[in-house]
């Protein structure tokens, strides 16, 4: 019920924030599968207004409810790293592409984390499965060739393709 009254005042232009909370704490043991839901939206909104802590809280319970799931990975390696914990972002990126090895934004994502730990090798490898996943991830196919050319990429970690 939380989770769904949230969804409906995100659509209405209202805070839903307020009603995931209250999802996330009603069924703590998960029987519906709303507190994952609810934790991994209360994580993006965090992430989004640059609360990386609060991010990464409410990403490592969404993980506890759903084991494994992609999306939240990527969401707590985002937090992981505005952190500075790269070990942390490294840990859940390479489990989201074991998780899931057709997602490219993952392993462009795990580029980057190489990259930033001055892994060029194993950032090259990252970046050339993400291109031959999805040829047409424009970030991937930059963030390859500056590799190639003794660069690195600015870094930065997505949370989910659209951003």
């Amino acid at each position: 019920m939380w989770y769904t009254l949230a969804r409906a005042q995100a659509g209405l232009g209202h805070d839903p924030g307020p009603a995931y909370a209250s999802a996330l704490q009603a069924d703590p043991d998960d029987h519906r599968g709303f507190g994952a839901l609810a934790a991994f939206q209360l994580a993006r909104r965090a992430c989004d207004a640059a609360d990386a802590t609060s991010c990464d809280a409410y990403a490592t319970r969404a993980l506890a409810l759903r084991p494994g799931w992609v999306e939240a990975l990527m969401i707590r390696a985002r937090a992981r790293r505005t952190l500075g914990d790269l070990a942390g972002a490294q840990d859940a990126l390479e489990l989201a592409t074991r998780t899931d090895p057709t997602r490219a934004d993952a392993f462009n994502n795990l580029g980057n984390i190489y990259c930033l730990s001055h892994e060029r090798e194993r950032a090259e490898k990252a970046f050339q499965r993400a291109v031959q996943i999805d040829p047409s991830l424009a970030v991937a196919r930059d963030n390859l060739a500056m590799v190639r050319a003794g660069g690195c990429p600015p870094g930065r970690v997505q949370s989910h393709p659209e951003q």
